[in-house]
């Protein structure tokens, strides 16, 4: 099995980033676990970079800290939200 997060992680900003959304938003390592259903050490280890988490936790993250997917990996910059707004949805039924 292929490992994709070795082709999509830019490790050193995935760390960051989920350290530093995990903080914003008023997790410990410990709460953050138990919201995700995994355990601390694991949060531990995408925290030090020793170890990625699978797609679906990486889509439950970006939901639960209300980012794009590739800001918390470090392809993007942008940390705004992937869901649409309620003046986004109006516009587009504009369009």
């Amino acid at each position: 099995t292929r490992d994709w997060s070795s082709d999509v992680c830019s490790s050193d900003l995935f760390d960051e980033r989920l350290k530093s959304l995990r903080k914003k938003c008023g997790y410990t390592q410990v709460s953050l676990a138990e919201t995700l259903g995994v355990s601390k050490g694991t949060v531990a280890m995408w925290e030090t970079g020793k170890r990625t988490p699978d797609f679906e936790t990486l889509i439950r993250l970006s939901d639960l800290f209300d980012v794009r997917t590739d800001y918390i990996l470090g392809k993007s910059n942008d940390s705004s939200s992937a869901k649409l707004s309620d003046d986004d949805i109006e516009q587009l039924g504009r369009w």
